[in-house]
């Protein structure tokens, strides 16, 4: 068994090699491709048909019900709170809701164009998901610490003259932001304004 590990380690560090030699600009972390030369070694070729196309059709759902209900939760929860008129017209909301599935569709092709800059999706789910980390953690320290909450009780309250919990959040959203420009985790071409 160590033997083969050891043959195993020679045959990547020379596949390594060969790959650096031939383009210096390679990546040559072959660990995302484990899973795939598992499925290529070891299955018959009509189960990788048959895993692919599995593969595939749960993508295309997931994608499909995500962003469903993003759209869905936007229309909503933003555009008839913002255009009170637009509760009582059907049409035009399902009109928005179809715009902003768009949008939301819009916004995961740049998700995709920025995780691919990264080492691996894990890491750039990880950098992204790290600036809401604090905020999901804060909804839940106010949920379970606090006797008397309200259902706005995190949210934007421009009318108290206190700072709310929400505008705190805002401003440190924007604080690590601007922390992981400086530190150079986001690059200065992926735009502030989202």
């Amino acid at each position: 068994m160590l033997q083969a590990e050891t043959a195993t380690e020679a045959v990547r560090n020379e596949a390594k090699a060969a790959l650096a030699a031939a383009d210096p600009l390679a990546k040559t972390k072959d660990s995302d491709y484990v899973f795939i030369g598992f499925v290529l070694d070891y299955l018959p070729h009509g189960l990788i048909g048959l895993l692919v196309a599995v593969m595939i059709a749960a993508a295309l759902g997931s994608k499909a019900g995500e962003l469903n209900a993003l759209g869905t939760t936007t229309t909503i929860d933003l555009w008839r709170q913002f255009r009170p008129l637009a509760a009582h017209d059907e049409a035009r909301n399902v009109r928005a809701a179809k715009w902003f599935t768009a949008f939301w569709g819009i916004v995961a092709i740049a998700f995709a164009l920025f995780a691919g800059f990264s080492e691996n999706l894990i890491e750039a789910i990880n950098i992204i998901g790290s600036i809401f980390y604090g905020v999901v953690l804060g909804i839940f320290l106010v949920a379970f610490f606090l006797k008397r909450v309200g259902g706005t009780a995190v949210f934007w309250r421009p009318s108290s003259p206190k700072p709310s919990f929400s505008r705190s959040i805002c401003c440190a959203t924007v604080f690590r932001i601007w922390i992981f420009r400086i530190s150079g985790i986001i690059s200065s071409a992926v735009p502030l304004a989202w």
